[in-house]
């Protein structure tokens, strides 16, 4: 895969997530509530007299967002916050052993947009392919995961088609079977 010039170097340990009907349903139903959070925040950002000027999220980029973290708590069962914030989530969708994890759902490379973006201590990547009509609901693959002072070190910056960010290859992240066993060890939880 090529990323805006970069050959994408994909995780040999990817794990296939497939979704069923019923799955997708529900992943479209997080999706839209999402949306209708993302549409309060804007509208008490903006006022809701008429509608114009307010920038709205793209239906197709939440639900994008919404299979990360459902591919996630399908494969490991660690519980993920799906619910709608007009506030967004607070920079983690989950914990596990005390780790704050932040799942990404993109199309290739880890990306932030700066390192103060990253505010949890680990964040792992879920790639999607997508179409004309919109992100393909019936799979992802879970790439990876990696602490956030690792992805510090190996970070680069790279434009994505909307500016600069740092970026990490989806073959520098740990293999998604290891995240439990390794937050159990490095716990974050008091004694």
């Amino acid at each position: 895969m090529i990323q805006n010039g970069m050959i994408v170097h994909p995780n040999p340990n990817q794990v296939e997530v497939d979704f069923t009907i019923k799955e997708i349903r529900e992943i479209h139903m997080i999706a839209s509530g999402w949306m209708d959070a993302s549409d309060a925040k804007q509208d008490k950002r903006y006022g809701s007299v008429s509608g114009k000027g307010k920038p709205r999220s793209d239906f197709n980029t939440v639900l994008a967002g919404a299979l990360g973290p459902y591919a996630f708590r399908k494969h490991t069962g660690i519980e993920v916050d799906l619910e709608p914030r007009t506030g967004g989530d607070p920079g983690w969708d989950a914990v596990c052993h005390g780790n704050r994890i932040e799942i990404k759902t993109l199309q290739g490379l880890l990306a932030f947009n700066t390192m103060g973006h990253f505010k949890s201590h680990l964040a792992v990547l879920v790639n999607f392919r997508s179409s004309s009509q919109g992100p393909d609901c019936k799979r992802v693959w879970i790439q990876g995961w990696i602490w956030r002072d690792m992805f510090e070190n190996l970070a680069f910056k790279h434009d994505l088609g909307h500016g600069e960010r740092l970026c990490v290859q989806p073959i520098s992240l740990n293999p998604i079977d290891i995240l439990i066993p390794t937050c159990e060890i490095f716990s974050k939880e008091a004694p």
